[in-house]
Protein backbone atom coordinates (compact mmCIF):
# COMPACT_ATOMS: atom_id res chain seq x y z
CA UNK A 1 0.00 0.00 0.00
CA UNK A 2 2.56 2.72 0.99
CA UNK A 3 4.25 1.20 -2.45
CA UNK A 4 1.61 1.99 -4.78
CA UNK A 5 -1.14 4.33 -3.41
CA UNK A 6 -2.80 5.55 -5.70
CA UNK A 7 -3.37 1.49 -7.04
CA UNK A 8 -4.22 0.94 -3.35
CA UNK A 9 -6.81 3.56 -3.18
CA UNK A 10 -8.18 2.33 -7.11
CA UNK A 11 -8.71 -0.96 -6.35
CA UNK A 12 -9.87 -1.04 -2.13
CA UNK A 13 -13.64 -1.85 -3.27
CA UNK A 14 -12.46 -4.91 -5.01
CA UNK A 15 -10.10 -5.95 -2.64
CA UNK A 16 -12.22 -5.53 0.01
CA UNK A 17 -15.23 -7.44 -1.47
CA UNK A 18 -13.05 -10.28 -2.26
CA UNK A 19 -11.36 -9.99 1.67
CA UNK A 20 -14.95 -10.66 2.72
CA UNK A 21 -15.55 -13.39 -0.30
CA UNK A 22 -12.53 -14.89 1.23
CA UNK A 23 -13.93 -14.92 5.25
CA UNK A 24 -17.48 -16.53 4.54
CA UNK A 25 -16.08 -19.02 1.86
CA UNK A 26 -13.09 -20.34 3.97
CA UNK A 27 -15.14 -20.43 7.37
CA UNK A 28 -17.75 -22.43 5.10
CA UNK A 29 -15.15 -24.96 3.70
CA UNK A 30 -13.59 -25.61 7.29
CA UNK A 31 -16.96 -26.18 8.60
CA UNK A 32 -16.98 -29.53 6.43
CA UNK A 33 -13.39 -30.42 6.67
CA UNK A 34 -11.80 -33.60 8.39
CA UNK A 35 -8.77 -32.92 8.56
CA UNK A 36 -7.88 -30.81 11.05
CA UNK A 37 -4.30 -29.85 9.33
CA UNK A 38 -6.25 -28.46 6.12
CA UNK A 39 -8.86 -26.83 8.73
CA UNK A 40 -5.89 -24.75 10.39
CA UNK A 41 -4.64 -24.09 6.73
CA UNK A 42 -7.89 -22.82 6.31
CA UNK A 43 -8.48 -20.55 9.58
CA UNK A 44 -5.10 -18.94 8.01
CA UNK A 45 -6.67 -18.19 4.99
CA UNK A 46 -9.62 -16.62 6.60
CA UNK A 47 -6.86 -14.35 9.46
CA UNK A 48 -5.96 -12.71 6.15
CA UNK A 49 -9.07 -12.01 4.68
CA UNK A 50 -9.63 -10.06 7.94
CA UNK A 51 -6.27 -8.27 7.80
CA UNK A 52 -6.87 -7.39 3.95
CA UNK A 53 -9.93 -5.61 4.86
CA UNK A 54 -8.51 -3.67 7.56
CA UNK A 55 -6.37 -2.48 5.85
CA UNK A 56 -7.96 -1.34 2.67
CA UNK A 57 -10.71 -0.02 4.69
CA UNK A 58 -7.83 3.00 5.45
CA UNK A 59 -8.86 4.12 8.40
CA UNK A 60 -6.62 3.89 11.51
CA UNK A 61 -8.27 1.97 13.45
CA UNK A 62 -8.92 -0.74 10.82
CA UNK A 63 -5.20 -0.62 10.41
CA UNK A 64 -3.86 -1.12 13.86
CA UNK A 65 -6.84 -4.12 13.87
CA UNK A 66 -5.07 -5.98 11.53
CA UNK A 67 -1.83 -5.16 12.74
CA UNK A 68 -2.79 -6.82 15.84
CA UNK A 69 -4.62 -9.86 13.92
CA UNK A 70 -1.18 -10.45 12.48
CA UNK A 71 1.07 -10.55 15.51
CA UNK A 72 -1.97 -12.55 17.49
CA UNK A 73 -1.52 -15.01 14.50
CA UNK A 74 1.64 -15.83 14.85
CA UNK A 75 1.32 -17.04 18.15
CA UNK A 76 -1.68 -18.85 17.77
CA UNK A 77 -0.75 -20.59 14.88
CA UNK A 78 2.55 -21.57 16.26
CA UNK A 79 0.66 -22.85 19.57
CA UNK A 80 -2.19 -24.85 17.02
CA UNK A 81 0.61 -26.31 14.79
CA UNK A 82 2.17 -27.54 18.07
CA UNK A 83 -1.12 -28.88 19.32
CA UNK A 84 -1.96 -30.54 15.89
CA UNK A 85 1.50 -32.08 16.00
CA UNK A 86 0.74 -33.62 19.53
CA UNK A 87 -2.27 -34.89 18.61
CA UNK A 88 -0.72 -37.18 15.61
CA UNK A 89 2.36 -38.33 17.43
CA UNK A 90 -0.45 -39.64 19.62
CA UNK A 91 -3.11 -40.81 17.82
CA UNK A 92 -1.21 -41.20 14.24
CA UNK A 93 -4.08 -39.82 12.72
CA UNK A 94 -5.15 -36.30 11.29
CA UNK A 95 -8.85 -37.56 11.22
CA UNK A 96 -10.55 -34.88 13.50
CA UNK A 97 -12.96 -37.79 14.63
CA UNK A 98 -10.17 -39.74 15.74
CA UNK A 99 -9.37 -36.86 18.76
CA UNK A 100 -12.16 -38.45 20.35
CA UNK A 101 -11.55 -39.01 24.52
CA UNK A 102 -8.03 -37.12 24.58
CA UNK A 103 -9.53 -35.53 27.44
CA UNK A 104 -9.59 -38.52 29.36
CA UNK A 105 -5.97 -39.09 28.46
CA UNK A 106 -4.50 -35.69 28.17
CA UNK A 107 -6.69 -33.12 30.28
CA UNK A 108 -3.71 -30.40 30.55
CA UNK A 109 -2.77 -30.38 26.83
CA UNK A 110 -7.11 -30.56 26.13
CA UNK A 111 -7.35 -27.52 28.40
CA UNK A 112 -4.25 -25.85 26.57
CA UNK A 113 -5.59 -26.74 22.66
CA UNK A 114 -8.84 -25.47 23.75
CA UNK A 115 -7.65 -22.21 25.10
CA UNK A 116 -5.62 -21.81 21.67
CA UNK A 117 -8.66 -22.84 19.35
CA UNK A 118 -10.91 -20.60 21.50
CA UNK A 119 -7.82 -17.75 20.87
CA UNK A 120 -8.00 -18.87 16.87
CA UNK A 121 -11.86 -18.27 16.26
CA UNK A 122 -11.38 -14.93 18.40
CA UNK A 123 -12.88 -15.31 21.71
CA UNK A 124 -13.24 -12.02 23.89
CA UNK A 125 -9.73 -12.10 25.94
CA UNK A 126 -7.48 -12.96 23.58
CA UNK A 127 -5.23 -10.83 20.87
CA UNK A 128 -7.85 -12.19 18.20
CA UNK A 129 -10.71 -10.75 19.51
CA UNK A 130 -8.79 -7.28 20.07
CA UNK A 131 -7.89 -7.37 16.33
CA UNK A 132 -10.97 -8.03 14.33
CA UNK A 133 -12.60 -5.53 16.67
CA UNK A 134 -12.14 -1.94 15.92
CA UNK A 135 -8.74 -1.70 17.05
CA UNK A 136 -8.96 0.86 19.07
CA UNK A 137 -6.10 -0.22 21.82
CA UNK A 138 -6.30 3.50 23.39
CA UNK A 139 -9.44 3.14 25.02
CA UNK A 140 -8.37 0.76 27.19
CA UNK A 141 -5.21 2.72 28.50
CA UNK A 142 -7.11 5.47 29.27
Amino acid sequence: MPILPDASQEWAALVIGLSLVAVIYVGLVAMVQQDMKKTRGLFIGGTHGFVTLGFFIFNPLGIAGGIVQMIAHGFVSAAMFLCIGVLYDRVHSREIASYGGVVNTMPKFAAFALFFAMANCGLPGHGRFRGRMDGDHRRDSV
